[in-house]
């Protein structure tokens, strides 16, 4: 909880047991219609002074953009590919957006690799810029406790004005309103 999205975003990872980076690498790969919008966000990655692998459509996206990129071969074009990367724990997060059908294949092997080397591995862009947002929280402020009460300190207690029936047959009961 925090007022923060992006405190309450790696509050809520932390939680799940990931652990989002603070340095080093991120792999990117996204599918033809998310290129535009990857610029932005991995000028943000760049800036947090991580670096950034990816496949040769997302790297020229970025290097076009003067975004510092190195890249990766996709893993049907052979190797060093991004199972590499995962497997020599080369790379610290993922990005990888789904797209056709011989990158599914590649895709799912990606996903399946990262669960199984414990690294982050987002598929939206959506989710990579709430990534984003707590990374940069992280960065730049350390996260504290914030007390449930404290958003909502005018909530108020509930309480039931009837207790339940002390039937068995709730057909038979009947509730107030």
């Amino acid at each position: 909880i925090d007022r923060n999205f992006g405190a309450a975003f790696e509050k809520a990872q932390l939680g799940a047991g990931i652990e989002l980076p603070a340095k080093g690498r991120v792999f990117i790969s996204v599918r033809d219609e998310d290129k535009r919008l990857i610029v932005s966000l991995a000028s943000r990655i760049h800036s947090l002074g991580l670096e950034i692998y990816a496949t040769r459509g997302t790297a020229r996206a970025l290097s076009n953009s003067g975004i510092p990129v190195e890249i990766v071969l996709k893993i049907h074009e052979g190797r060093p590919h991004a199972l590499d990367l995962i497997k020599n724990r080369q790379v610290q997060l993922l990005i990888n957006t789904p797209s056709g059908r011989m990158e599914r294949s590649d895709d799912r092997q990606i996903r399946s690799n990262a669960v199984q080397f414990k690294l982050p591995c987002i598929t939206t862009l959506a989710a990579a810029s709430a990534t984003l947002q707590g990374m940069e929280w992280m960065k730049n402020r350390p996260l504290d406790v914030t007390p449930i009460q404290e958003p909502w300190p005018t909530a108020r207690k509930i309480t039931r004005r009837n207790s339940l029936p002390t039937s068995t047959s709730f057909a038979s009961s009947s509730w107030s309103k």
